[in-house]
């Protein structure tokens, strides 16, 4: 039943109302590079050196800015900075070298990040939604009149209106004034008065929570309707004619899986309550591609059928054109008979013995 009061105030009768990241973490020396040595015989002009690939240590080195690994600025014992070849460096003074040039510029904030996320497996953005939504709870706790309440459609009325037009309602052959004098007796005592239409408003309230919930089930009954619908078209189609003017064409065959993608493609939903079909009716360039196809794709391929069937025909006719000339040019092989020594015959007329 609608709740339509509007009808019936429809004249005025009240005046409206208005994995932990370490910075720590040593690096592995694959070895020690050392500078070969070019020896040449006595007297003989050395030839040009060829041009030598850099080994592992020394490409890393250079990819962290070093050029010349042999000429490292380095801080001695006095704080003076000088040139030192890496090679002769310590091993815990090239490990602390390494150690710096390896380590994230991270500061130790962003590292316990880093690691908490890893240790409780989460993502970044999941962390952030985690925290917005304690706030938002925390900050609707504290003021919960921001909490967005559901709107009805009888708290547009005022208590006065809702009173006249329940009363409309229940007696519809009253006039504007007899309905103005029973809202002025009832009016005569305010608390019985407010605690009557607190009543109406809440039984109100009610009939359209009802409705709702039975517009909710009902769509939803027309969904698994739908639904079931068409799992029983889909389940019936089992292979699509490839020229629908031939009854003995060939088929493609619609197997299973093609069955559940066809299902997935117009049921299944995302976060927003909508399928992939329901979204490509929606895009208008989609949609003019799908009734392309519901129009014209039955037709072309019908016609893409037919073309190969002609290449097909006119091909077996060919080879059988061939075939039989092969076959007449195997029979009309010529046969030269052995001759025979000619024999006198008493009678006259044809030898029938050297004939057979």
């Amino acid at each position: 039943m609608d709740l339509e009061f509007d009808n019936l105030l429809d004249e005025t009768i009240l005046p409206e109302e208005t994995e932990e990241v370490s910075s720590n973490q040593e690096v592995e020396l694959p070895g020690i590079f050392k500078d070969e040595e070019i020896e040449t015989e006595e007297g003989e002009k050395p030839a040009e050196a060829e041009e030598v690939e850099d080994d592992a240590m020394t490409a890393f080195l250079k990819s962290k800015g070093i050029a010349d690994p042999t000429k490292i600025q380095f801080e001695n014992e006095n704080g003076e900075i000088e040139d030192v070849d890496f090679n002769s460096l310590s091993r815990e003074e090239q490990m602390t070298m390494l150690q710096e040039l390896t380590a994230p510029d991270l500061s130790e904030h962003e590292v316990g990040v880093i690691n908490y996320l890893r240790q409780n497996k989460v993502t970044f953005d999941q962390v952030i939604d985690y925290f917005a939504n304690q706030r938002l709870e925390a900050y609707l706790n504290e003021h919960p009149e921001d909490i967005h309440q559901k709107n009805y459609s009888i708290d547009d009325y005022n208590d006065d209106e809702l009173y006249l037009a329940d009363l409309k309602s229940k007696y519809p052959s009253f006039t504007d004034e007899e309905l103005l004098s029973k809202l002025n007796i009832a009016k005569s005592d305010e608390d019985l008065f407010k605690k009557e239409v607190d009543v109406l408003r809440e039984s109100y309230k009610a009939q359209e929570d009802q409705m709702l919930k039975d517009a909710e089930l009902a769509e939803q009954q027309q969904y698994e309707d739908l639904q079931n619908s068409l799992m029983q078209a889909v389940s019936n189609l089992n292979e699509i004619s490839l020229d629908t003017a031939d009854p003995s064409s060939d088929s493609l065959v619609v197997e299973d899986k093609d069955k559940h993608q066809i299902l997935a493609y117009l049921l299944n939903q995302d976060k927003d309550g909508k399928s992939q079909f329901v979204k490509d009716i929606e895009n208008p360039n989609t949609l003019i591609e799908l009734a392309w196809y519901r129009t014209h794709g039955r037709e072309v391929i019908d016609g893409i059928s037919q073309y190969w069937k002609d290449i097909l025909k006119s091909e077996r006719k060919k080879i059988a054109s061939l075939e039989k000339q092969l076959e007449n040019t195997k029979s009309n092989k010529t046969v030269i008979a052995s001759k025979q020594t000619k024999t006198n015959s008493p009678s006259k007329g044809l030898n029938w013995e050297g004939l057979i």
